[in-house]
């Protein structure tokens, strides 16, 4: 790739009589108009979510965090966020991640809500804690949840969990999971 480029093959006399007002004899940058996204050009971007969509795979096979973060030579937090999705993966520009955030933060709360009223109608004693999703492929909804305060002795096998899970899937059209926080 050729950086450099005399001014007098690209450009009218003119607009360079114009710009030797400001500098002359030296080099100037001129920066794209579009800026080519982070890995795009390499490929790296490309092999990085390869290579999260295994780690997905493999854990949704079975394989334990702590054995994934072995075997890719990542850490155990790392792991987790690609497999819970909450370290977003390197695919848009910063300004299309924050506007995706703030569109998620209105939609977490009502994600909230549904998850609360719906759990309510099932009888599940739960209080919905916190909402994750991987805002830039959108394909799966995590519900985190703790118990509510309650003296009822409950059989918690015995309620209604697949139900939940199946209207909320139909609700926001993803892959719906609820797992209790610690």
């Amino acid at each position: 790739m050729k950086k450099y480029v005399n001014a007098k093959q690209v450009l009218p006399d003119l607009l360079i009589e114009e710009i030797q007002k400001y500098i002359q004899g030296s080099y100037i940058y001129i920066p794209k108009t579009e800026r080519v996204a982070w890995g795009a050009s390499t490929g790296i971007r490309d092999e990085l979510n390869q290579r999260n969509e295994q780690i997905r795979k493999l854990y949704k096979n079975g394989f334990e965090v702590l054995k994934l973060a072995e075997l890719y030579g990542l850490s155990e937090e790392r792991i987790r966020a690609i497999i819970y999705g909450y370290i977003y993966p390197i695919k848009k520009n910063t300004d299309e991640v924050i506007k995706a955030q703030n569109e998620q933060q209105v939609n977490k709360i009502e994600a909230m809500r549904l998850f609360q009223e719906k759990s309510q109608k099932y009888e599940l004693p739960l209080v919905v804690v916190d909402v994750k999703t991987d805002i830039l492929d959108d394909k799966s909804i995590l519900f985190f949840y703790c118990k509510s305060n309650t003296d009822i002795e409950i059989d918690w096998n015995g309620l209604n969990w697949r139900e939940l899970g199946k209207e909320l899937s139909e609700i926001f059209e993803h892959t719906i999971g609820i797992r209790e926080t610690v």
